[in-house]
């Protein structure tokens, strides 16, 4: 058995269907077929049960197959990037993933980052904590930027500055005080960005106001960060963000007040895996955040 093997018994692993992975292999169905019968005499087992033609399942031995399969052909391209690397070259892609309310925190480290290794093409994903998480664990990205809650075991993790949210409004909207308190928003129609999480900055916000037994006037529930700020700009109401979400260009056509002993805060992390080879370019990326 070899690698080329165990990556066709991953794409049909993954596609469900020897057809389907012929074609993202690039190649015939039928000697695909014979290379997957070819592994299971060696192994004496049934990886894949084919007796539905159109969705192949894994069976048991299968599925603890896939999973150290999957590990073999990552060690792998992991020791090709680090011979690849030797002598500190960066060669390697970045592959990111970052919460809705922590990318507009990693977008000026990108910029200065991409500055310098324009040669390094960054890929990035956005999502909940839960789904980046999942592509940390199958090494489909190598980094997070996530708020807690988050599961530590089998990573390191280097917290970044705090970042404390601000209310958030269109330039009409006339306010004379330096801040705001939370009972004067209660008093005012909310636009709010909602995300699946448990501990999302939407949940808190809806416990503060209900421990503190004031209104909330929420006019609109978005559940895209763009479409809300446009509905801010064109005065549709107000939001409570992460002062990160608002940049530079953005404060400039928005009013943006500090809210008085504000009760919420983004507690932004770099998330990576604290076993195996880290390379030189995810090491690099992660120092630009010192300067931060």
């Amino acid at each position: 058995m070899d690698i080329r093997q165990l990556k066709y018994f991953v794409a049909i692993a993954e596609e469900g269907n020897i057809t389907k992975a012929a074609k993202r292999l690039f190649m015939a169905q039928p000697p695909l077929s014979r290379q997957l019968k070819l592994m299971e005499n060696e192994l004496g087992v049934t990886l894949i049960d084919r007796t539905n033609k159109k969705h192949h399942q894994l069976t048991p031995q299968g599925r603890a197959f896939l999973k150290n399969a999957k590990k073999i052909l990552y060690n792998m391209d992991e020791t090709i990037t680090e011979i690849q690397e030797f002598g500190q070259h960066m060669t390697k892609n970045l592959s990111i993933g970052t919460t809705i309310h922590c990318s507009e925190i990693m977008l000026p480290v990108l910029k200065k980052f991409r500055k310098k290794y324009p040669f390094i093409i960054p890929e990035i994903y956005e999502g909940n904590i839960s789904y980046l998480m999942d592509l940390l664990e199958k090494h489909t990205i190598e980094l997070v930027l996530s708020a807690p809650p988050f599961h530590t075991e089998g990573y390191r993790t280097k917290a970044l500055r705090l970042d404390t949210c601000v209310f958030v409004t269109s330039q009409d909207f006339v306010w004379e005080k330096e801040c705001i308190s939370i009972e004067e928003i209660s008093q005012m129609p909310l636009l709010l960005l909602s995300t699946p999480a448990s501990n999302s900055l939407y949940q808190r916000i809806i416990s503060e106001f209900g421990k503190r037994e004031l209104n909330l006037k929420i006019s609109c529930i978005s559940h895209d960060s763009g479409l809300l700020l446009s509905m801010v700009l064109n005065n549709l109401g107000s939001t409570i963000l992460p002062r990160s979400m608002i940049n530079n260009m953005l404060s400039e056509f928005m009013h943006v007040i500090p809210i008085k002993n504000a009760p919420w805060a983004i507690h932004p992390n770099l998330i990576w895996h604290s076993e195996g080879y880290v390379s030189s370019t995810l090491k690099t990326f992660i120092k630009f955040f010192e300067s931060q």
